[in-house]
């Protein structure tokens, strides 16, 4: 019994770790899946995002990162996987528009769009987020500033759009 939990542990390990060198995020940025209850039936996942060392809150449905997106899925039970998802196909692709993006909303850090309104000159290394009906590219260095601007409170449970 122990060994095939030893077995599935490294199972586990290299799946993840071959997920995360295949799938590289842009500078600044980590994916991690932390493994709950290793071994047992309560058996979980718990995937992270962090930007330059910091957690991003779990306060957003979906964050579009350079052209990799991930979903926000609060746990019901102990062995579900909850946390950030990286998805595996998505719709969502970044075009950008015709308007230029303004001085004041370089300065702000964020502006309200849809993921196919990116404006023209937004900085490459901003990502897109929702929650809602509140959609913006915004800096990841402030991305703390926007969710206390929204007042964006963590996700508990499932929201419906």
């Amino acid at each position: 019994m122990k060994i095939i939990s030893i077995l599935i542990g490294f199972s586990l390990l290299f799946s993840c770790l071959s997920f995360c060198k295949g799938d590289s995020l842009p500078a600044g940025w980590k994916y991690e899946i932390v493994i709950t209850n290793p071994g047992t039936k309560s058996e979980g996942k718990i995937g992270r995002l962090f930007y330059n060392g910091r957690e991003l809150a779990p306060c957003f449905k979906t964050v579009l990162i350079g052209n990799r997106s991930f979903s926000y899925k609060p746990g019901i039970y102990l062995w579900d996987f909850r946390g950030y998802i990286k998805n595996e196909k998505t719709g969502l692709k970044e075009k950008t528009s015709r308007e230029k993006i303004k001085k004041s909303e370089i300065e702000t850090g964020w502006y309200s769009a849809g993921c196919n309104e990116k404006k023209k000159d937004t900085p490459s290394s901003w990502v897109w987020v929702s929650r809602g009906n509140i959609e913006a590219f915004t800096d990841p260095s402030k991305l703390v500033e926007f969710v206390s601007e929204k007042n964006l409170k963590p996700i508990l449970h499932e929201e419906k759009r």
